[in-house]
C-alpha cells in the first residue's frame, strides 16, 4: 500500500510525509518513505516495520479492522540514522484507506560537529 500525510512539528505543519508499506520477499512487514518540507526540501528518509495488531479473539472481519503499529528510524540524505518514528494505523479494507498517526524525533547528538559523539537514546520504542 501507500501512505501519505502531513509532518508536524511544535508549531503546526512543515511538510509532507510519503511513501510505500508492504511485505518484503522475505515475509517481513516494511514500509519506507520520505519526509519533505513545505518548501520541497528532502529532509529525510523513513525505514522501518509494522504489525496489525488485532485483540487476539478477534474474528476476521474485527482482524482486518484492528489496525497496527509501525515502528522505524529516520536518515538523512547521505544515509545516516538520525532519529526515530512510531506510531499506530488503521485500516478500512473495503474503502481501501485508512488513517495513520505517529510521533517523530530527531535525535541530539552531544559533543562538537567533528567529533558528534553517541546518539542519545529519546525512550521512544518503549511502551509500543
Amino acid at each position: 500500500g501507500v501512505f501519505a500525510g502531513t509532518w508536524i512539528d511544535r508549531h503546526g505543519p512543515t511538510g509532507t510525509v510519503m511513501g510505500r508499506w508492504g511485505t518484503n520477499d522475505s515475509g517481513r512487514n516494511v514500509f519506507f518513505g520520505k519526509w519533505i518540507s513545505e518548501t520541497g526540501e528532502f529532509k529525510g528518509l523513513l525505514r522501518g516495520t509494522w504489525m496489525p495488531h488485532p485483540n487476539e479473539n478477534a474474528d476476521s472481519t474485527a482482524f482486518e479492522h484492528a489496525g497496527g503499529w509501525f515502528a522505524g528510524k529516520i536518515f538523512d540524505a547521505a544515509d545516516v540514522e538520525i532519529g526515530v518514528v512510531r506510531g499506530l494505523f488503521l485500516t478500512f479494507p473495503e474503502e481501501r484507506a485508512g488513517t495513520f498517526m505517529g510521533r517523530w524525533k530527531i535525535r541530539c547528538r552531544s559533543g562538537m560537529h567533528d567529533n558528534p559523539g553517541p546518539i542519545v537514546e529519546d525512550g521512544m520504542g518503549q511502551g509500543m
